[in-house]
């Protein structure tokens, strides 16, 4: 052996132990980082894409204008249009709460999914799915989320200070061309399964207001005259389990727009159900077919996972950073492709080793190594003997052949420029980051097969490597091949 002792069983299972440990370490502490970062990304976001998802329907809204002999107008909104769940349009006056009102066939679908019925945390405002979605009902219950940063119904809970329930009672609830002017009137606490508050429909308003008034935080009745219609506003409460917190209002009708506003007289409320539109009846110009260019342009558009949901995809970023990553070293060609200073250092110490009168014994070995394995590649020793040019060969062989590697590190480097480069690009024409956050879509494969490509050109081309494990394991071999003799006369002698 050339210095060295052969690591004993334990130490060679101590050792592969040791790095078991330290890769299950890291892949755990990534994945610990990794979910933390999501998890802090999942709720900013949340947060955050309430408001802007709000602020993103106001151009739906229906404005209500006053026209001749001041008769309320309402404009037409668009949204009935593109879902035909929509029933209204509800604003709580300086509370933020100012949303489209939708109904399911149940009270679970809109509370995870958005107007265009995309899937989202933040889900809708709507009302329960056992009223009438004309809003005919004398008492109706509409739900929305309690979101800690007030957007939704994150407001309702400020109705329990008596100043802001004092100075927040007014709004509006617009239903087709008909706007219904709201007043609160009470905040209460419950759970999620009172039947006296959720039981919609038509109901004993005398016995309903009885119960509020008992039950309620905070109660006014001095605006329940001619009581005809009550709203529910209910959220989320975490004074215990399954807690709702629930403010009552007042929907009094106004005046509703006439066909003719020449003939214009009181008549009694009228309400339109909204209808959706088909798609397939729209002859506008968007139907013209499309040409094979904007067909392959459009294949490249962000559209996110394959799950249905439209977002952008955290393993695909994950990919182009790691992938950059690898290129990164670029900047620093000495710290990553080879050290070549270090590969030279090594190779003159051992080209010294050639013409030194003396040597120590470590070098000895060395150099003894070398020559055996020169010998090793001839059929017998050559008649000229081992030449320098033989020994400098050898020594590229077992050791670095700098030439052979600056080469080969071209090539490498040339195809992570091109591979990062190619990720980049396709992750800004796949990705939208103004869209939720998933964690796989359909290009994460190809985003995989990028990176994978990246990985193996680093490792076989840029890393430097050298033969001599080849040569140390016939060495042990014979080592071995030595020993059992010595061990069978051992025997022999006890």
């Amino acid at each position: 052996m050339r210095g060295r002792d052969k690591p004993t069983l334990s130490e060679r299972l101590s050792f592969i132990g040791v790095h078991i440990i330290s890769l299950f370490s890291g892949l755990l502490a990534g994945i610990l980082l990794i979910y933390s970062g999501y998890a802090l990304y999942d709720s900013f976001y949340v947060q955050n894409q309430a408001f802007s998802y709000a602020t993103d329907l106001f151009k739906y809204k229906p404005v209500i204008d006053v026209g001749e002999g001041d008769i309320p107008r309402v404009s037409p909104t668009t949204i009935a249009a593109i879902n035909e769940d929509y029933r209204g349009w509800l604003e709580l006056d300086d509370t933020g709460i100012d949303y489209p009102v939708m109904q399911g066939k149940d009270d679970l679908y809109y509370a995870s999914h958005d107007v265009f019925q995309d899937s989202s945390l933040t889900g809708s405002i709507y009302m329960s799915a056992y009223n009438e979605g004309d809003f005919s009902d004398n008492y109706n219950v509409i739900y929305g989320h309690h979101m800690d940063n007030g957007a939704m119904f994150g407001r309702l809970d400020d109705f329990l200070d008596e100043d802001y329930f004092n100075s927040h009672r007014e709004g509006t609830i617009i239903v087709g061309e008909q706007p219904y002017h709201i007043t609160v009137f009470a905040v209460l606490i419950t759970n999620a399964y009172d039947e006296n508050v959720y039981k919609v429909g038509h109901r004993d308003l005398d016995e309903l207001v009885a119960f509020i008034r008992e039950n309620s935080t905070i109660f006014d009745g001095s605006v329940l005259t001619n009581v005809t219609k009550i709203v529910a506003f209910s959220t989320c409460a975490d004074f215990f389990t399954n807690g709702r917190l629930v403010v009552f209002a007042l929907m009094d009708p106004t005046i509703i727009i006439p066909d003719n506003p020449e003939t214009t007289t009181e008549t009694e409320p009228v309400t339109e159900t909204p209808t959706k539109t088909n798609p397939e009846d729209d002859t506008s110009d968007d139907d013209v077919p499309l040409s094979v260019l904007e067909k392959i342009l459009a294949l490249f558009q962000p559209i996110g996972s394959s799950y249905g949901i439209r977002a952008w995809s955290l393993y695909d970023l994950i990919c182009t950073i790691c992938t950059a990553y690898l290129l990164i070293p670029l900047l620093r060609l000495f710290a990553k492709f080879g050290r070549r200073s270090k590969m030279e250092e090594v190779l003159d110490e051992k080209r010294k080793m050639w013409d030194y009168p003396e040597l120590t014994v470590s070098q000895w070995e060395e150099y003894d190594y070398v020559i055996r394995y020169i010998l090793s590649k001839e059929d017998e020793v050559p008649q000229e003997g081992i030449t320098a040019e033989k020994y400098e060969k050898a020594l590229h062989d077992l050791y670095y052949n700098a030439e052979r590697f600056r080469g080969r590190m071209r090539i490498g480097m040339f195809l992570e420029i091109v591979t990062t480069v190619a990720i980049i690009i396709l992750l800004f024409l796949t990705q939208d980051f103004r869209l939720p956050m998933t964690l796989l879509d359909r290009w994460s494969p190809f985003f995989f097969l990028f990176l994978f490509t990246t990985w193996v050109v680093d490792v076989r081309l840029i890393r430097y490597r050298c033969k001599r494990k080849e040569l140390d394991e016939e060495e042990d071999e014979e080592e071995e091949q030595e020993n059992k003799p010595e061990e069978a006369d051992e025997q022999t002698a006890e």
